[in-house]
C-alpha cells in the first residue's frame, strides 16, 4: 500500500508538471520552442517526481512512527505518570542501537546471531508489583521466583517474567537494579544499572556469546556480558555491580518474606517457554574435564574461580572449602545453593548454570567432581556433615 500510494504520487505530480508547462507555454509563447512533450521527456519527468516523493516520503516516515508510538502508548495508559511519559518519549526519539563499532574482532567472532533487537524478547521496564496476597493467577506455589533483599526491601521476581523477557530494568528504591537471566545457559544475574554516575536501561542486542545473551546500554550502546557483567567496548566501568539474590519457590518465598512484593502480572508465553528449554548447540573448544551440558555451582572469590558438580552437591549437602585464600561454606538445600565467605561473613552469590558456560567464561577455573564410588577425591575437606555442622552453616548463611 505505502509504495502504491508513492507510485500515485508520482503520477499525479509528472500530470501538475505537464499541465504547468502547458500553461506557461500559453502565457510566454516564447518559451514553447524549450518545452517538448514526448515519451522520453514524460518518462524523465515521471522520475523525478518519483524521486521527490519518496525522498519527502522517508524524511516524513519516522517522525509519523515516533507520533503513532507515543500515541498508542499514551492511549493505552501504559504510562500514567509523566515522568514515565517523558522518558519512553526519549527512547522511541533516541533509538539507540548496539554499538558493535569498538568491539574486539576476537570477541565478535565468538558471537553468534539469535534475533533482531525489534524481534527479541521486550526487556520490562518498570513493572508494577502486587503483595503476596494478590499473587498473579498464572503462579503456583512450586513456581520458581527470584528474590532480591536489598535496602530492607524484597522483591519478587517470577522466572516465568524473566524467560520471557530476559532482563527487568525495576528500582529498589532508590537503587536502580536490572535482574536479567539467560536461559540458555541458566545464568541469572542482577546488576545494579549504573554505567559511572548514570542509571542506565538494558536491552538484549540479539547476539549470544558462548550461548549467553549480550546486553547493550540504551543510553549509549555499550556492550555487556550476562554471564560476567563485563562490558566488552569501552564503558563508563569495566564490570558493573552485582547484587546477591535467591532463587526458591513462591511457597517458600511467601515463608521467608511474607512482607515481600512480587510482579503484578506474568505472562503464559508458550514460545518463550519452549526457546528458554533449548541448551544452545555448537559451542566449540568445550573444557573436557566435564561434558558441556553438566550443572555446575560456580563461585568467585577474590579473582579465583571454582566449579562445584552438581551431583557433588547433591551428595554433599554442605561443603567447606577455600577459594581465593578465604573459607568458604556452600551450602545446599532442596537444590537451592548458598554460600558464605566465612572471613567476612559476606554472603557470595553462587552462578547455578551449565559447564559449557562457565568453562568458557572462566577458562582458569578449578574443579571438583563427585568421585567414583571406589576412588578418593583429593580435598579431604568433604566429608558427610552432620546436623550439628549443617545447622552452623545455615546459621551463618542466614
Amino acid at each position: 500500500m505505502f509504495i502504491g500510494a508513492i507510485i500515485f504520487s508520482a503520477v499525479f505530480f509528472t500530470f501538475l508538471i505537464i499541465a504547468c508547462l502547458l500553461l506557461l507555454s500559453k502565457i510566454f509563447p516564447r518559451i514553447q520552442k524549450y518545452i517538448f512533450f514526448n515519451l522520453p521527456g514524460i518518462f524523465l519527468i515521471f522520475l523525478s517526481s518519483l524521486l521527490l516523493v519518496s525522498s519527502i516520503s522517508m524524511v516524513m516516515a519516522k517522525p509519523t512512527k515516533v507520533a503513532m508510538e507515543i500515541g498508542s502508548r499514551v492511549s493505552q495508559a501504559q504510562y500514567p505518570e509523566t515522568a514515565e511519559l517523558v522518558s519512553s518519549v526519549r527512547e522511541i526519539v533516541r533509538s539507540v542501537n548496539p554499538d558493535y563499532s569498538a568491539l574486539p574482532a576476537r570477541i565478535a567472532d565468538q558471537m553468534q546471531f539469535f534475533c533482531q533487537p525489534a524481534n527479541c524478547p521486550p526487556a520490562l521496564d518498570n513493572p508494577v508489583f502486587a503483595d503476596l496476597a494478590n499473587v498473579p493467577t498464572t503462579l503456583s506455589t512450586k513456581d520458581l521466583v527470584v528474590a532480591v533483599e536489598y535496602n530492607r526491601t524484597v522483591k519478587l521476581y517470577p522466572l516465568a517474567a524473566l524467560r520471557s523477557s530476559r532482563v527487568v530494568n525495576d528500582w529498589i528504591g532508590a537503587t536502580p537494579i536490572a535482574v536479567t537471566y539467560s536461559p540458555g545457559t541458566g545464568a541469572l544475574r542482577v546488576f545494579m544499572r549504573m554505567t559511572g554516575e548514570t542509571a542506565t536501561k538494558l536491552r538484549f542486542t540479539g547476539q549470544l556469546r558462548f550461548g549467553n545473551e549480550v546486553l547493550y546500554d540504551l543510553e549509549n550502546g555499550s556492550l555487556w556480558q550476562q554471564y560476567t557483567g563485563e562490558a566488552l567496548t569501552p564503558a563508563a566501568q569495566a564490570v558493573l555491580a552485582v547484587l546477591p539474590h535467591s532463587e526458591m519457590t513462591l511457597e517458600a518465598a511467601k515463608k521467608k518474606f511474607p512482607e515481600a512484593r512480587i510482579i503484578a502480572a506474568v505472562s503464559e508465553d508458550e514460545a518463550a517457554e519452549i526457546l528458554g528449554n533449548i541448551i544452545p548447540l555448537g559451542i566449540k573448544d568445550v573444557d573436557g574435564r566435564l561434558s558441556e551440558e553438566t550443572k555446575i555451582t560456580g563461585l568467585v572469590v577474590n579473582g579465583e574461580a571454582k566449579a562445584y558438580e552438581q551431583a557433588l552437591l547433591e551428595k554433599y549437602s554442605v561443603i567447606k572449602d577455600v577459594i581465593g585464600g578465604n573459607p568458604v561454606v556452600i551450602a545446599n538445600k532442596d537444590g537451592f545453593v548458598s554460600a558464605v565467605d566465612l572471613r567476612g561473613g559476606k554472603k557470595i552469590t553462587p552462578l547455578q548454570s551449565y559447564w559449557f558456560a562457565w568453562s568458557h567464561f572462566y577458562p582458569s577455573t578449578h574443579l571438583e567432581t563427585l568421585p567414583p564410588e571406589d576412588g578418593e577425591t583429593d580435598i579431604g575437606k568433604l566429608t558427610e556433615v552432620e546436623d550439628e555442622a549443617v545447622q552452623e552453616t545455615d546459621s551463618a548463611i542466614q
